[in-house]
């Protein structure tokens, strides 16, 4: 499916919220996600970090992600993976320590993202979850 959305930037993440599965178009506007190790691989570690100065409206997108997190991954507050991911993401950013303390839980996506992309200028792109 992915693939058949040759000009739409598309990625599949598994319940943890790691990209698991990407197209071209998204290797070409977000980066190649294959260079990263899977830790790193991880929706909110990318948005906070690598993401963050391509995104013009990145705070509600990143509200957005760090509310769907949570809501979709609250069975697994116990799980050392999940603890790992927190604790890091804690430590490396301001934004997620104030935010993560709020408990937001959102599941209405924010409708577009709006890019400065290095290469081909600016971008809009509308969102869509599967």
């Amino acid at each position: 499916m992915l693939d058949t959305q040759e000009l739409s930037p598309g990625y599949a993440i598994n319940g943890r919220f790691d990209i698991i599965r990407w197209n071209q178009a998204a290797l070409a506007v977000f980066g190649d996600f294959s260079l990263l190790t899977p830790a790193e691989r991880t929706v909110p570690r990318l948005l906070l970090g690598m993401l963050r100065p391509l995104i013009v409206n990145w705070k509600p997108n990143a509200r957005f992600v760090l509310g769907a997190f949570t809501a979709s991954t609250c069975a697994h507050v116990e799980e050392p993976w999940f603890k790992e991911l927190v604790e890091d993401l804690i430590r490396r950013y301001a934004d997620f320590r104030a935010w993560w303390s709020e408990y937001n839980v959102e599941l209405r996506p924010v409708a577009y993202k709006e890019l400065a992309h290095p290469v081909v200028g600016q971008m809009v792109l509308e969102q869509t979850a599967l």
